[in-house]
This record gives structure tokens, C-alpha cells and sequence, in this order.
């Protein structure tokens, strides 16, 4: 659950990240507002995508003759509408109104698309080599006070 949570937030901040010369209406940031505009950008960006990326990404982290095991049982286990609200409530907690619609306006346009389509790749690539460097990095950490 840790790395699940962990390539979200990976992914969270890469979208956030993501600009666009698209246009948009700017809009007050009400709570009814970020509502609509999270469910423009999930539209664009459906909570299903996601959610193949992530477990994707975790089924690389197995040995390889249990990966198509997992990914059966992650099909048939996953609760994708708590999935769906869990990140509607996280993207209008964390994102105002104009925010949310310009992450939708950049994964509409065809460059998002593109860049949604490629992210597993990106993501398998990525994640593997980050908790690599940082677990080399944690091994040197000697806390004060404590002996091995």
C-alpha cells in the first residue's frame, strides 16, 4: 500500500506539474467549483488510468512469474468507485478550481494524451531506479545514539 500511495503521489505531482497553453474560464474557488472541475479532469484523465499505471508499476516490482497472478487479482479485487473517491476528495482538498481545469485542458489536448499514455512506461522506468537511490541513501543513515 506504502509504494500504491507512493506512485500516486508521484504521479500527483507530475500532473500538477503539467502546463498548458489551453484555454480556460477562470472560476471563484468554491467548493462546488473544484467539485465540476475535478470531474473535467477526471474526465480527461480517468481514475481507471491511473489506477493501471499504479498497478502496473507495483507488478514490476515482483519476481516475473507472479506478476500475471497479481495483476489478475488486482483486476478482479480493486474497488474502483472507492478509488474514484478517494481521489475526487484528495484533488478538490489539494487543487483549486482553475488548477484542476488546467490539468484538464492540458490531458485533452493531444500532447496530454500522449503523455498519459506513455506515463506506465515512464513510471516503470522511473520508480525502480528512485527507491534503488533512496534505499542506498537510507542504508548510510546512522541515527544518534543507536549502535548496529
Amino acid at each position: 500500500m506504502k509504494k500504491l500511495l507512493a506512485v500516486f503521489a508521484v504521479l500527483a505531482v507530475l500532473a500538477a506539474g503539467c502546463g498548458s497553453s489551453g484555454e480556460f474560464e477562470h472560476v471563484a474557488d468554491t467548493p462546488e467549483n473544484r467539485a465540476i472541475a475535478a470531474e473535467r479532469y477526471e474526465a480527461a484523465m480517468p481514475v481507471e488510468m491511473l489506477l493501471e499505471e499504479l498497478v502496473y508499476s507495483m507488478s514490476d516490482q515482483l519476481p516475473p512469474e507472479h506478476r500475471e497472478s497479481f495483476l489478475d487479482h488486482m483486476v478482479l479485487s480493486v474497488d474502483v468507485e472507492g478509488m474514484r473517491d478517494i481521489t475526487h476528495e484528495a484533488m478538490v482538498r489539494h487543487f483549486t478550481a482553475d488548477e484542476l481545469n488546467a490539468q484538464a485542458v492540458f490531458y485533452e489536448s493531444a500532447e496530454g494524451k500522449s503523455v498519459s499514455m506513455k506515463s506506465r512506461e515512464y513510471m516503470s522506468d522511473l520508480m525502480p531506479k528512485l527507491q534503488n537511490a533512496l534505499a542506498a541513501v537510507a542504508q548510510q543513515w546512522e541515527p544518534a545514539g543507536v549502535t548496529p
